[in-house]
């Protein structure tokens, strides 16, 4: 149980690393990006989000992929003598599709990201795990 437990948080920390480098990524396409921007109000926020263009979605969904293969594969290396099954992949996918749905209550963001993030995360966390269980 301990095994699986380490396996599935190892997978979040690595997969939450990955979405946080696909963020500055998005950013970094972002045009006039404002300085000290953790420190913005909702509403500035909100202002800011209207501008950013669809091409730092797209980077930031293709950090999402990357992220929960990522989390699939390493959950699964770490507990295939104690989870022989997708479960623990299936969990990560999980995490961060409900992290996902929070994301979009204090984030401001269009529908349609929300449609592809929750999309997206528990198929690539399912690669992620066939990936890592084909190599055992």
């Amino acid at each position: 149980m301990g095994r699986k437990f380490l396996a599935i948080v190892t997978a979040m920390i690595a997969a939450v690393a990955v979405i946080w480098i696909s963020f500055m990524i998005g950013t970094m396409i972002a045009p006039n990006t404002p300085n000290n921007s953790e420190y913005l109000q909702k509403q500035e926020l909100a202002a800011y989000m209207l501008t950013f263009p669809t091409a730092s979605f797209v980077a930031i969904a293709v950090g999402y992929a990357l992220a929960a293969f990522a989390g699939g594969f390493i959950a699964t290396k770490m507990g295939r003598r104690w989870s022989a099954g997708m479960t623990l992949a299936l969990v990560v996918g999980v995490l961060l599709s409900v992290g996902s749905l929070l994301s979009f209550v204090v984030w401001p963001q269009p529908a349609w990201f929300l449609l592809v993030s929750l999309l997206i995360f528990i198929p690539a966390s399912l690669i992620g795990y066939k990936l890592a269980f084909r190599a055992v």
